[in-house]
């Protein structure tokens, strides 16, 4: 515990907010409302904590559903590395590594300054294989492969009439996506019956069986800008999920495929990566 000098007197310092985390459907750009879980990577025997192979995490403060906090009660490093998992399967796991601000104690008391808003991420998650599409949703289904394996953690990307992209997608653990179209690309209205689009994938190299089963899931890593951000400073391509991590390579595209406008389609086969 710290005293900070306000403009209304001291005041006690309770706890030092490092991280705050709140999940977005980046479909409704709205707080997700599946009960996904958090936490940060840790490695090596934590006191007081027994080890679990397949979550080697300490959870986050839950702050509701979807949300969560990391504090200073712990010595912590500069990086963390979270992890959101979704055990519903309504959203796609993702891992991010966060740059964090020093402890507002000592030598960096004047951070204790730092708006809250400075301390915190919010992570959009794409559809998984069980989302709750809205009515009159256009979406495409399918699931992807490497050889007789799953294409884990694949991403993939639909471009509709002028080569614009209509939608985005992240496969999971067992290489089935769930893209939603949310534009018609460079028609002009009215909407059309149907679209056709090309599907380009991108995936990682492939991973050896784990006991972990989101160890190699790829670790985006965000940016930190020098001065404490504004909320719209950390919304770009990375926390969005649009980003292809280093290491993923691309396939040709494949298509066109002519999907009805207001319902489901569903690719007839299995997608085979290079």
């Amino acid at each position: 515990m710290i005293i900070l000098e306000t403009g209304i007197g001291p005041a006690l310092l309770m706890h030092r907010l490092a991280l705050a985390l709140e999940c977005i459907d980046s479909v409704t750009e709205r707080p997700i409302r599946s009960s996904v879980r958090l936490g940060r990577e840790v490695r090596g025997p934590q006191t007081g904590l027994e080890q679990d192979a397949g979550w080697p995490c300490v959870d986050l403060l839950d702050k509701g559903v979807g949300r969560g906090a990391l504090t200073f009660g712990r010595p912590l490093p500069d990086v963390v590395t979270i992890r959101i998992a979704d055990p519903t399967r309504h959203a796609v796991p993702r891992r991010l590594s966060i740059p964090l601000w020093p402890a507002p104690d000592g030598a960096n008391a004047a951070l204790a300054a730092v708006p809250a808003v400075s301390r915190s991420a919010r992570p959009w998650l794409l559809p998984g294989s069980a989302y709750l599409l809205p009515p009159g949703s256009t979406s495409v289904r399918g699931t992807l492969m490497r050889g007789a394996s799953a294409l884990r953690w694949a991403r993939i990307t639909a471009r509709g009439p002028g080569g614009m992209v209509v939608g985005r997608a992240h496969a999971d653990d067992r290489g089935e996506f769930l893209l939603i179209i949310l534009s018609t690309g460079s028609l002009p209205p009215p909407a059309p019956s149907e679209l056709d689009i090309t599907l380009e994938i991108h995936a990682g190299p492939q991973a050896a069986a784990s006991a972990d089963n989101l160890g190699d899931l790829p670790i985006e890593r965000l940016i930190m800008p020098a001065a404490p951000p504004n909320p719209g400073d950390l919304l770009n391509d990375t926390i969005r999920g649009r980003a292809i991590p280093p290491g993923y390579a691309g396939s040709t595209p494949l298509g066109p495929y002519t999907v009805p406008i207001g319902s489901q389609f569903s690719l007839s086969t299995r997608v085979v990566f290079p």
